[in-house]
């Protein structure tokens, strides 16, 4: 009988922990006008990305995160210093089509709008855009670039991020992995550093105390 209790009892628990589970996008819950903005994204992985933004400037973090039933724990990591600038790392290619990938490597599956036109001497050729994932394919003629226009599309409406970028003109067909620069000179990278904050976990919401006070997060988006 007390095996079975004991079976019973762990059960519960096993439950009770999996409901503390955060997954998607959750940006902070604030009753007026604010000229700030502030979401938490959590990861399937136990990763997350902390960003930040006021009137004065914006700050971003990431690391790993612990939760049980009553704390979270934040272990924010180093920001790799290539990552805060643009990158274009490109190879030759046997295929008809040049292939185009964009991707921010500072936040895992962030949804990019891509719209891109190609130029030549005379002026605009066409204008199109990537799929969702950040893909297209193009060719190029001999006196044609290609320019792209980036829009974070995850990122509260006061505070859009853009990046823009050019392929130049080249008579070869190659892949390009794109990172661009979506962060100004004055963005602040956290540093390395571990917080707890005691937390309580709704269906769709969460709050954690910081200096004292309850502050609420909802959820914005898978």
């Amino acid at each position: 009988m007390k095996l079975f209790l004991a079976f019973i009892s762990s059960f519960f628990v096993l439950i009770g922990f999996t409901q503390q589970k955060l997954n998607g996008i959750y940006k902070i819950d604030v009753e007026f006008i604010a000229e700030f903005a502030e979401i938490y994204r959590f990861y399937d992985d136990g990763t997350f990305v902390h960003q930040y933004w006021d009137d004065v400037g914006d700050q971003i973090g990431i690391g790993k995160y612990e939760l049980d039933k009553t704390q979270i724990t934040l272990h924010y990591q180093t920001i790799n210093s290539e990552f805060k600038k643009m990158k274009i790392i490109e190879q030759n290619s046997m295929d008809s089509l040049s292939r185009l990938l964009v991707l921010n490597p500072i936040i895992p599956n962030e949804k990019l709008k891509i719209t891109y036109q190609i130029l030549s001497d005379t002026g605009l050729v066409s204008t199109k855009t990537a799929d969702a994932d950040g893909f297209t394919t193009f060719k190029l003629a001999p006196d044609q670039t290609l320019n792209a226009y980036v829009e974070s599309l995850n990122i509260p409406m006061d505070f859009k991020t853009y990046a823009n970028f050019t392929l130049p003109a080249t008579t070869l067909t190659k892949d390009y992995l794109v990172y661009p620069q979506f962060y100004p000179n004055h963005t602040i990278f956290l540093p390395e550093k571990t917080i707890q904050y005691p937390i309580k976990i709704k269906k769709k919401l969460f709050r954690i105390k910081v200096n004292n006070k309850w502050v609420w997060y909802d959820k914005w988006c898978e």
